[in-house]
């Protein structure tokens, strides 16, 4: 019996995932160096998922999925939130006064909540503080 092990695509998979979140983070007004901040990577790793170039594969570890992971569960919450483009992609770069923020857009406060230690809170935690404006990561930076 020839057994035939399926291919890993995982790299491929990153990739897209990746693609997708610096797609969603332009959107949200995030310059480059914010980007790479947020998901932990290079600047020219960043250059080339902006570049969406087809077939390119990339190695990323498990804090930089969960980093690509984030973006994307925010942006889909935004999705069931508003229908216009918008608010769908205006809304993490709008001032925010809430305390919290003291005037910041969401997406600055994103690249705070993300560099806490290890990403010891959970990314549902950091999504809720950066949508709500309630801080909900206990490793925050101020």
């Amino acid at each position: 019996m020839i057994t035939v092990e399926a291919p890993d695509n995982s790299k491929a998979k990153a990739a897209t995932g990746l693609k997708a979140a610096v797609g969603i983070l332009e959107k949200w007004g995030a310059s480059g160096e914010q980007g790479t901040a947020i998901l932990r990577v290079s600047r020219s790793t960043y250059a080339r998922a902006k570049r969406s170039d087809p077939g390119w594969e990339v190695n990323l570890d498990e804090d930089q999925l969960t980093r690509i992971s984030l973006v994307l569960n925010m942006h889909a919450a935004l999705r069931i939130v508003f229908d216009n483009p918008e608010n769908l992609y205006g809304f993490m770069a709008m001032p925010n006064h809430n305390a919290y923020f003291e005037g910041r857009p969401r997406w600055n406060s994103l690249a705070k909540a993300v560099s806490c230690p290890s990403m010891k809170c959970s990314s549902a935690s950091i999504a809720c503080g950066v949508l709500s404006g309630k801080p909900g990561c206990p490793f925050r930076v101020a």
